[in-house]
């Protein structure tokens, strides 16, 4: 079976740090080239909960063949599809905010990305308007504006629309989920359960 590579884009006040990681391997934190001591443990008994810092500054200006994309490393391009990736390490200025680094990723010459915003993608799919759902993609909620979190439309393997029942103050309400096609999830979307053990592949 094909792995697909999960693209993570890592900026620090000093460092860029760039690397493709296993979907696999993702789950762990095993980045190839460092030493991270796993976080969980099938000993462990307790919980473990985390509040990822939201107000970070440290975020670099990325650009995919020339178009920028803000500083979401959301912008997800299947790793096969890469040509190069480059860093710049400079001051950035874009649509009136300041970028420390410019990351430059070249798709390949026989493959053209089909870029587009969360908030496109789900307004071209779907009939909610803006404000009618919460997002996420791949697992991951979103906590921000989607119109500044960037996709590969080619790349996108499945839109959930839910409906938030049990919100008395917010009647139309939607959950949203936008998946991927990522190993992880073409493996889990290819599998049916039967009887609780047996597994069996089914088409998308």
């Amino acid at each position: 079976m094909r792995l697909s590579i999960l693209l993570v884009l890592i900026f620090t006040a000093n460092t860029i740090i760039l690397s493709q990681v296993k979907i696999e391997d993702r789950l762990f934190g095993m980045v190839p080239g460092k030493k991270i001591t796993k976080q969980f443990s099938e000993n462990d008994t307790i919980p473990k909960v985390f509040y990822p810092n939201q107000n970070s500054s440290n975020k670099a200006l990325i650009s995919i063949d020339g178009q920028m994309v803000g500083s979401n490393s959301s912008a997800i391009i299947e790793a096969e599809n890469i040509e190069s990736l480059s860093v710049e390490k400079k001051v950035m200025n874009f649509q009136g905010r300041e970028y420390e680094g410019h990351i430059i990723i070249k798709t390949k010459k026989n493959y053209t990305p089909k870029i587009i915003s969360l908030e496109q993608l789900i307004s071209k799919y779907t009939d909610l308007d803006d404000g009618q759902y919460i997002c996420e993609l791949d697992y991951k909620i979103i906590n921000g504006e989607i119109k500044d979190v960037f996709v590969d439309e080619k790349y996108i393997m499945k839109i959930d629309v839910s409906q938030l029942n049990n919100l008395k103050a917010h009647k139309d309400l939607y959950f949203v989920s936008v998946l991927t096609r990522n190993a992880y999830n073409l493996e889990k979307a290819n599998t049916i359960i039967i009887r609780g053990t047996e597994k069996s592949k089914i088409g998308l």
